[in-house]
């Protein structure tokens, strides 16, 4: 009787233990980028008017950058990203000039519907490859 109460108050605890863990606080994971080519800083997205303000920083030689997004799992292979706009014209630099491939940039997503929403950033860069940012998620509740 003991040994099954022993054994009982070992599984109880084994779970307490396991249930009382806090999840891990980073919710954003990296997609592999090409090496030696140019980088991404940083990513962020963030709710604003009737939008998403999607806003980055790329060092390197890229020619230009593609905003893109998917409603379903970023994390899934086969998840259906869509472009948001094309062109590094479409996007403001922070010193407002066009894209040169260095700096921040942002851009304004305004056609979204409520739902967790997932970002990235294509760098296309002169040598013909491409640089993927991470993945930056906002939710959007109407």
């Amino acid at each position: 009787m003991k040994t099954k109460i022993s054994i009982l108050a070992v599984i109880i605890l084994a779970f307490g233990t396991m249930a009382a863990s806090p999840a891990p606080a980073n919710n954003s994971f990296s997609i592999n980028q090409a090496s030696g080519s140019g980088s991404f800083g940083f990513i962020r997205s963030h709710k604003q008017a009737k939008g998403i303000e999607v806003s980055w920083s790329f060092v390197g030689n890229a020619t230009g950058f593609t905003l893109m997004r998917t409603y379903e799992d970023p994390t899934d292979p086969y998840a259906f990203w869509e472009t948001v706009d094309g062109t590094a014209s479409n996007f403001t630099a922070s010193n407002g000039t066009a894209s040169n491939g260095n700096g921040s940039y942002k851009a304004h997503d305004s056609d979204v519907s409520a739902g967790f929403l997932s970002y990235k950033v294509v760098a296309s860069m002169q040598d013909g490859s491409t640089v993927v940012s991470d993945v930056s998620i906002v939710r959007i509740s109407k």
